[in-house]
């Protein structure tokens, strides 16, 4: 009986320690890999544009966006062969912020992985789907 207990209850705890380790709303539920080493040094591209209000979602219009992020804090945001330089510095566990042109732009990370970014502005209005490129 004792055997039973001392391999239980590490894996009870193991159990809560997982379950609880979700910054995001939509995942993952636990990374090996820090959101730093999951977002930087890769292309990510607009899969879609969803409006929240209406539930419209746009595949298209903003296909050719595209967004880097490096490990030193910069940010290029590319669009029709247009580049835009910036920064950008994470917010408390879910928040980014991105500036560029003197503006500063917030969204809450909905969802963070090697293969898909999820934002969401801070009006709540728009969420914003992203795969590396």
């Amino acid at each position: 009986m004792k055997k039973v207990i001392a391999i239980a209850l590490p894996a009870v705890i193991c159990l809560f320690i997982l379950s609880g380790c979700s910054k995001f709303e939509d995942g993952p539920k636990f990374s090996i890999l820090s959101k730093k080493a999951r977002l930087c040094n890769k292309t990510w591209t607009y899969t879609s544009e969803t409006y929240l209000g209406t539930g419209i979602i746009n595949t298209s219009a903003f296909s050719n966006n595209n967004w880097e992020f490096t490990k030193e804090g910069d940010f290029t945001f590319i669009s029709f062969g247009v580049t835009v330089n910036g920064t950008w510095e994470f917010s408390g566990d879910t928040g980014l912020i991105i500036t560029y042109l003197g503006t500063s732009l917030t969204y809450k990370i909905m969802r963070l992985t090697s293969k898909e970014l999820k934002l969401r502005d801070d009006a709540e209005t728009v969420e914003l789907l992203m795969e590396p490129k």
